[in-house]
């Protein structure tokens, strides 16, 4: 009858309830499913084992299956940078970028601080030895790599036939980049004890091609005056080294100069400053000298450029000295600076300085008020010795007193039995006298007193000073003031 409702199972498992809404030919049901609730069959668990076994690697061994590797051969591209040499200077062109070539430095130089005053990056500090009257001197400096970058645009003419075509998108010709590598050595020449040349490895020193190196040296006074010397000297041998580079696995060794000379270093000695004129087409350019040394400018060449784009040779004009001209620290030389061809000035155009032309006059003195420290042990103790004879003191003398102008009293006593070795003193002497050499002579300066027996006092006047060379000095009546 219409509205009985049954209760079925359908083919796929489900349970469903059909209501009958009307008999006959047309049949027609309603009807809802129900999904029959089902108990899981798995359990998910974690075991942890206390022995993993090592993983077994991948591999064909040759032997055992030799039909792998029948066909691969050798390749004929070396995977190294290819070496070639132009004008004695070495490129190394990449292997995989054809286009860019690996350039060294032409030298490493001492280096000037980027800051303004422009000082040697050099430092000094005299160490007193324990129980000893002797100083030792501690040298830091820092050297930079030098690279002319004129041999460079030379180069890259002639390197530019050793690129493939096409060029990579982006790149118009060569590419240099400066050679890394990890095995550089520095060999310095040092002076030995007896005053010899010791050209030695400093294995310690940490050489990197792009940065340079920093390195830093004790040595005993002689031995500093000597390198101190030496870096004021052009042709020396002393404190002047070179760095090697083994390339290509040991193939081919490169050797960089190491040039320590004050008056060649690797930064700026000069700062400048322009003005743009554009209704003139000009430039207003003043160079300072900001080292602690004269500049003499012998020639001045200079380029306009606008952006990295445009740049033309400048015409110099309105100088304020003729040249040569000397500049003493502080002292500025002013000019203009036009375009030899036609270009139009902005304000940010600036000037390009070529300054191949412009020597250092190093002052020995100037640079050592710069590098010495001032905590350093600024004086050094030289050794003398006093004596004289019993005839001296003859009848009427009781004490002889030597006052050295730069050390100790010496007292000298009638009844006090004298050696030939004299009694030991002291000079003081200015460490800065000694290495610049203001005093190799010895000589030192002393007043004379004496004590009668009847009790007087008799010495030299406070503005006379008397003079000796030898370290033993023999005091004589000759020595003495009248009596």
């Amino acid at each position: 009858m219409n509205g009985s409702v049954f209760a079925v199972k359908t083919n796929s498992g489900n349970f469903a309830k059909v209501q009958v809404l009307s008999y006959g030919y047309n049949l027609q049901v309603q009807w809802v499913t129900y999904h029959p609730k089902v108990e899981p069959q798995f359990r998910e668990v974690v075991r942890v084992l206390d022995v993993v076994s090592d993983r077994s690697p991948f591999v064909f061994p040759p032997a055992l299956h030799p039909h792998i590797f029948s066909s691969i051969t050798g390749t004929t591209t070396p995977l190294e940078p290819v070496f070639t040499q132009i004008n004695g200077h070495s490129y190394y062109q990449d292997a995989a970028e054809r286009h860019v070539f690996y350039y060294l430095p032409d030298s490493f130089k001492l280096v000037r601080d980027t800051k303004s005053p422009h000082y040697p990056q050099l430092s000094v500090q005299f160490l007193p030895i324990a129980d000893s009257e002797d100083v030792q001197v501690m040298v830091n400096y820092w050297a930079f790599p030098y690279v002319n970058a004129a041999r460079l645009e030379a180069a890259a003419k002639e390197l530019k036939g050793k690129i493939p075509e096409p060029l990579p998108a982006g790149v118009t010709g060569v590419v240099f980049q400066p050679l890394v590598a990890n095995n550089a050595r520095l060999f310095l020449g040092l002076p030995k004890p007896d005053g010899s040349l010791s050209y030695q490895e400093c294995p310690e020193v940490l050489v990197e091609l792009r940065s340079g190196f920093r390195d830093s040296r004790t040595l005993p006074l002689q031995g500093f005056q000597s390198i101190y010397d030496a870096i004021f000297t052009p042709n020396t041998q002393l404190f002047q080294g070179q760095v090697r580079v083994s390339l290509q696995n040991g193939r081919h060794t490169e050797i960089i100069p190491f040039i320590a000379q004050m008056n060649d270093m690797v930064g700026e000695k000069l700062d400048n400053t322009k003005t743009v004129d554009t209704a003139t087409r000009s430039i207003l350019a003043t160079l300072k000298n900001t080292i602690e040394s004269p500049i003499l400018i012998n020639r001045l060449n200079a380029k306009i450029a606008n952006g990295n784009v445009i740049q033309v040779d400048g015409v110099i004009s309105s100088l304020s000295a003729v040249l040569p001209a000397r500049l003493n620290p502080g002292e500025s030389l002013s000019f203009s600076v036009s375009p030899a061809s036609e270009m139009a000035l902005n304000p940010s155009s600036e000037v390009i300085f070529d300054l191949s032309g412009v020597e250092v006059l190093a002052d020995s003195s100037a640079i050592w008020s710069k590098i010495v420290l001032p905590q350093s042990t600024m004086t050094y103790k030289r050794k003398v010795r006093i004596n004289t004879l019993k005839a001296t003191f003859g009848d009427r003398i009781e004490v002889i007193s030597i006052d050295l102008k730069l050390g100790d009293t010496v007292n000298l006593l009638k009844d006090t039995p004298l050696t030939p070795e004299g009694i030991p003193t002291h000079v003081v002497t200015p460490i800065q006298d000694l290495i610049l050499r203001k005093t190799d002579d010895g000589s030192f300066e002393y007043r004379s007193l004496v004590i009668l027996n009847d009790g007087r006092k008799i010495e030299d006047p406070e503005s006379q000073w008397r003079s000796e060379q030898s370290e033993m000095l023999w005091v004589t009546n000759s020595n003495l003031p009248p009596i």
